[in-house]
């Protein structure tokens, strides 16, 4: 069976668990996560933080799809660049991304 997920970021101005009501309500099965919503970087989040995103969609219903933008913030990451140093970084951060879809309950 086909599961259908959606993007938070349209409902960036509402609280998450609006956002995941919301889309429980309407039929969807999955939320995806702009990182960015939550924070300008992920890495300043803490474990209680990230449980609670993770808790949210559970207590909704959703699962996490996994999450998508993740470039958008903070500033200044690259993954084609010739700076070997902006590419170090943004590899850096890109493993910390993973680290959060695993923290949030996102299965991709």
């Amino acid at each position: 069976m086909m599961k259908y997920a959606f993007c938070n970021e349209p409902f960036k101005d509402l609280p998450f668990e609006e956002t995941c009501r919301i889309l429980a309500e309407i039929g969807y099965d999955a939320v995806e996560l702009a990182p960015f919503t939550f924070a300008e970087d992920v890495r300043e989040m803490d474990a209680a933080a990230r449980t609670k995103i993770r808790k949210t969609a559970e207590d909704a219903g959703l699962e996490v799809a996994g999450i998508h933008w993740l470039l958008i913030s903070p500033k200044g990451f690259h993954l084609t660049t010739e700076d070997e140093k902006v590419r170090e970084a943004t590899f850096e951060f890109l493993v910390s991304l993973q680290e959060f879809c695993r923290d949030v309950g996102g299965k991709v």
